[in-house]
């Protein structure tokens, strides 16, 4: 779920496995005027010159070429990516042996949905993988600054603090739900699942992150929520029942 651009997740589970992706752009493998057409209708404009200016920069090339040194193999394949929006998954009941979605779920605003279709084309005793970035996390707000060498521009947690959310510039759409909403959401959709809460490694993080509780800039949220960077979750759908007479 999320294939992305480059289907780096897809083309490692491709080795030994029949792969199936979905994503709401238009992928395009290799050289295919049709599906740039496509994207240019589908996504705009906007993605595809994204998309060709990656291209014509090597970036494509080189993590391609990353890519199949690490796997051990000379080319890869052209794999299937459908148009679809994970809130709205058109596959049949109990289609899959394992879902997989990597930081994706925290750009979609009805995860509940999107947790539900999962369940549902998951089959018995298959198992899944789902990793969410938290919102209120020191770089939650996914602004490509806090990820550079320009995160100094940027004040620690800048978009939990009122006087500094003017200036924060999220790259994506973020559904901004809390540490406490996710684990309700997946402790319902997945009971008795794996949950691994992933704290940040920042030297300093915690001492930030008390003193900025403690100021009442950011509202109710708390220590847990500032430091908690992300949540994975790991899980096997129960099999089915016998139906005894």
């Amino acid at each position: 779920i999320g294939a992305g651009q480059l289907l780096i997740q897809m083309q490692y589970f491709a080795r030994h496995n029949t792969v199936t992706g979905i994503d709401t752009n238009i992928i395009a493998q290799g050289f295919d005027p049709f599906a740039y057409a496509k994207m240019l209708s589908v996504n705009g404009p906007v993605r595809v010159a994204k998309t060709i200016m990656r291209k014509l920069m090597g970036i494509d090339g080189e993590v391609i070429r990353d890519l199949k040194t690490e796997l051990g193999v000379d080319s890869l394949p052209k794999l299937p990516v459908h148009l679809m929006d994970a809130c709205n998954l058109t596959f049949a009941e109990s289609s899959f042996d394992f879902v997989h979605c990597h930081a994706v779920l925290h750009h979609v605003m009805e995860p509940a949905t999107a947790l539900k279709g999962i369940v549902r084309v998951l089959r018995p005793g298959g198992a899944l993988y789902i990793q969410v970035h938290l919102y209120s996390s020191e770089n939650g707000s996914l602004d490509p600054r806090v990820f550079s060498a320009a995160c100094s521009d940027v004040p620690a947690w800048a978009h939990l603090r009122p006087r500094y959310m003017h200036i924060v510039n999220s790259s994506a759409v973020l559904n901004k739900l809390r540490l406490s909403e996710w684990l309700d959401l997946f402790e319902g959709y997945f009971p008795g699942a794996k949950i691994i809460c992933g704290k940040s490694k920042r030297a300093g993080a915690e001492e930030d992150a008390g003193r900025l509780a403690a100021s009442g800039e950011i509202g109710d949220y708390s220590i847990e929520d500032l430091l908690t960077h992300d949540i994975t979750v790991l899980w096997q759908k129960p099999e089915r029942r016998g139906i005894s007479g």
